[in-house]
C-alpha cells in the first residue's frame, strides 16, 4: 500500500496527531500565561487544498515552518484579533479590566505587536520541543513572525508553492470572553 503524502511528510505520525501536538501545545503554553480552555474541534481534520484564511474578521496568523526528513513546508495557527489583544495583554502581565478594554481595539499598538510576536516565539519553540519528542530530534517547528490578516484575506507564507494543508477549526477561549475559532494549518 503506498503512503499518503502526509504520512511521508511526517513519517510515521499521522495529521490528526501533529494536529492534536500543535492544538495541546498551543493551549499548554498558553495556560502558562493565563487562563485558557481548548474546546472540542468544530469540524474534523480536512485536507484544504490552498490556504485557508480568515472569512469574516481580522485575524493574527502565528506562521511556523515545519521541517522533517521529507522536506521543510509552512503552516500557522490563526486567531481572531480580538484574542490576540487578550493574550498580549496576558502577557504583558496586565489587570483584566486593561486586557478588557484593548481587547476592544480595532489594531494593536507597537507594543501588543511586540508581545504578540514575542508569544508567537514561545509557541514555536514549545511546539518544536513536543515535535521533536513525538517524531525525533531531526523534526523541527521555527517561528516565522505574525501576519495581521483582514476578512477575506490568507497569510502570507515564505515558500509556500500552493500546496494543500491539514486544516483543524477549534473553539478556544479565556475566562469572561466569547469563545473563539482557532484554525490551525499543518502541511501536508
Amino acid at each position: 500500500m503506498q503512503k499518503s503524502q502526509e504520512q511521508r511528510f511526517f513519517g510515521h505520525a499521522d495529521a490528526t496527531e501533529i494536529l492534536d501536538v500543535v492544538s495541546e501545545e498551543f493551549a499548554d503554553t498558553i495556560g502558562l500565561v493565563m487562563p485558557f480552555s481548548l474546546e472540542e474541534p468544530l469540524v474534523l481534520d480536512s485536507v484544504h487544498p490552498g490556504l485557508p484564511g480568515a472569512e469574516d474578521e481580522v485575524r493574527v496568523a502565528f506562521r511556523l515552518g515545519f521541517r522533517t526528513p521529507a522536506g521543510a513546508r509552512a503552516g500557522f495557527i490563526q486567531v481572531p484579533l480580538e484574542s490576540a489583544l487578550i493574550l498580549s495583554g496576558g502577557l504583558q502581565t496586565l489587570p483584566a479590566d486593561e486586557i478588557r478594554a484593548m481587547s476592544a481595539r480595532k489594531a494593536p499598538n507597537d507594543e501588543d505587536k511586540a508581545a504578540i510576536h514575542e508569544c508567537g516565539k514561545i509557541l514555536g519553540c514549545a511546539i518544536d520541543s513536543r515535535l521533536k519528542m513525538q517524531l525525533g530530534p531531526e523534526s523541527e517547528v521555527i517561528f516565522a513572525g505574525c501576519q495581521g490578516i483582514g476578512p477575506g484575506e490568507a497569510p502570507t507564507l515564505p515558500g509556500y508553492g500552493g500546496e494543500a494543508f491539514t486544516v483543524r477549526w477549534q473553539q478556544a477561549g479565556f475566562p469572561g470572553f466569547d469563545l473563539f475559532e482557532l484554525l490551525i494549518a499543518i502541511p501536508l
